[in-house]
């Protein structure tokens, strides 16, 4: 296991350690469902942390934060339909 997937594993345990703490409800790797007209599709779209359900923590540990990054977070926003999120380095 890298170092980069360990600390992504504690960022996202600390985030969710703090989260709960103050009592919000905290979901990690949480599936967004993908719908075309009647039709689920199953595309493996995850958002890495959402908060109370309405933000939407995106964790990178990547040296530079790159377009696709602000994309992914995007996608996920409007396809949860939630309004809130944050994309962390």
């Amino acid at each position: 296991m890298s170092i980069f997937v360990c600390w992504n594993l504690f960022i996202k345990n600390f985030f969710k350690y703090e989260h709960e703490k103050c009592r919000h409800k905290v979901e990690c790797e949480r599936p967004i469902p993908v719908f075309y007209k009647e039709m689920h599709l199953d595309v493996g779209f995850r958002a890495d942390m959402v908060i109370g359900g309405s933000v939407i923590i995106e964790n990178k540990t990547v040296e530079r934060l790159a377009p696709i990054h602000m994309a992914q977070l995007l996608i996920h926003l409007k396809l949860s339909k939630i309004h809130l999120g944050f994309l962390l380095k």
